[in-house]
């Protein structure tokens, strides 16, 4: 008889930041970094809701001859450079910068409380950037200190670390009940006058219960295709994608992007 496989150990990359927060050492091990993100098996499948299995669910919306709803209008728009179980965290606290023009001068402490899921892939101590986004503390520090949360923020983690100190993340198992549509967080913040101020949001922008506006959907794309082919050669991108829903084609989209490519390509020679 074939003798059993042993599990192999996942690989540790050098720098690779595995520490998920203070409940790290508490989940069982099949339920941290590697098996979030390991395929889903097709047992996954028989655990979805009987309904959701049945033919007739497969073309609902369907009447007569053409759709009635859009599954693909029900996707998650990322607004934020972090991960989703914790944009949250990352409205609220931005919101509340918006609202009360908070400076990280002004700031005395912090608590920042999520549900479970974000709780267990939380990187209580990020090692460099990527690991950040993955970090309550580090996006809310990151968002305080230069007035939103964007990339670049998370690259200075030295620069971050004393704001992060004044951070307390921790796990409110009343928001839990909102899980998955929603990804709830809550901040609260002491200001050195004393004030105390508090922002909860349990759907963030972007899903498909608070969904991203159109400006918001092409700032992003401005600012992601910027990186790579300028600003003209974006909006250039844009325009064609734009077209696509009033009878432009495919291929305008493609010279679009060649053209882009080829201008950014000779700004650079």
């Amino acid at each position: 008889r074939p003798r059993p496989r042993a599990h192999a150990q996942p690989e540790q990359r050098p720098g690779a930041d595995l520490r998920l927060g203070p409940h790290h050492e508490a989940l069982p091990r099949q339920r941290r970094y590697e098996a979030f993100l390991r395929p889903r098996r097709f047992a996954v499948f028989l655990r979805v809701p009987a309904f959701l299995r049945v033919p007739a669910f497969l073309v609902q919306g369907v009447d007569a001859d053409c759709w009635t709803s859009y599954e693909v209008l029900n996707g998650y728009f990322k607004l934020h450079p972090s991960c989703a179980h914790l944009h949250g965290v990352n409205d609220a606290v931005g919101e509340l910068i918006a609202a009360e023009k908070i400076d990280e001068a002004d700031v005395a402490a912090v608590e920042v409380e999520t549900f479970g899921p974000a709780m267990e892939i939380d990187s209580h101590a990020p090692c460099n950037d990527l690991a950040a986004r993955f970090s309550a503390g580090a996006t809310v520090a990151a968002a305080l200190r230069h007035g939103r949360l964007d990339e670049r923020g998370l690259q200075d983690l030295a620069g971050l670390a004393p704001l992060m100190q004044k951070i307390q993340v921790r796990h409110d198992p009343k928001l839990d009940a909102y899980a998955p549509e929603g990804r709830p967080g809550r901040v609260t913040i002491r200001l050195k006058s004393g004030r105390t101020l508090t922002r909860e949001v349990i759907y963030p922008r972007g899903t498909p219960a608070a969904p991203a506006n159109r400006s918001e959907r092409h700032d992003k794309a401005r600012e992601l295709l910027g990186r790579r082919y300028g600003p003209e050669g974006a909006e250039r991108i844009i325009a064609a994608m734009l077209a696509l829903g009033e009878g432009g084609s495919v291929a305008e989209l493609s010279a679009a992007l060649r053209q882009a490519a080829a201008d950014k390509h000779d700004d650079v020679a």
